[in-house]
């Protein structure tokens, strides 16, 4: 026999009720399109049109290049300025360029979200700066390390890495690369190493 499909608007609070009422007549396959219901389809029941993939980013060797100039410039200064498209370097004030570091825009967003990169508002400007110290160090694990988006939006972060547990593309540059996070550490002064840890509000 033919089927039909139909889509069914509900309020949140009625919804559960309602799902296990049609679940229990046998001529009514009940598809709650949430994350795992969606997963049995590859297009959608409805319109037919493919449904998107779920997309798992993993902190990887493009992140840790970009927090290593991150990590070099916070030796200028507590916090950093990030260029990038929509913020050009060649647009701000000639002694604000010294603590600009480029960092593209998608990059960015997934750094926030993994909680490598912390917002900080200096005057009216937004800088940042990144608190994960002890996980550029090799000293402890980072977490989240990884997220999983669908249709733009992120729906799971978690896990959790050691920098040893990056991969990269060349391995025989893991070395060379943990050797220069040392190196930027080392540089980092003091008190900045201070406010980044203990979660000093001043940047005097």
């Amino acid at each position: 026999m033919a089927a039909r499909t139909i889509v069914l608007n509900v309020d949140e609070d009625k919804a559960d009720g309602l799902l296990d009422a049609l679940s229990k007549r046998p001529y009514i396959d009940v598809v709650a399109m949430d994350r795992e219901g969606r997963k049995r389809f590859r297009d959608c029941p409805c319109c037919n049109k493919r449904l998107s993939k779920e997309i798992t980013y993993t902190v990887n060797e493009a992140m840790l290049m970009a927090m290593l100039e991150v990590l070099r410039k916070m030796a200028v200064s507590k916090t950093v300025i990030l260029t990038n498209k929509d913020t050009l370097r060649d647009s701000l004030p000639v002694v604000e360029q010294d603590r600009c570091a480029e960092f593209d825009l998608p990059l960015l967003h997934k750094a926030k979200t993994l909680g490598l990169l912390k917002p900080f508002m200096d005057g009216n400007r937004e800088t940042y700066f990144t608190d994960a110290i002890d996980f550029f160090s090799n000293e402890d694990a980072h977490s989240p390390s990884y997220m999983i988006s669908l249709d733009g939006e992120v729906v799971e972060t978690g896990g959790s890495m050691f920098i040893d547990g990056v991969k990269l593309k060349d391995e025989k540059s893991r070395d060379r690369l943990k050797r220069e996070f040392r190196d930027a550490l080392k540089k980092i002064p003091k008190d900045t190493i201070t406010f980044v840890t203990n979660g000093q509000m001043s940047l005097v």
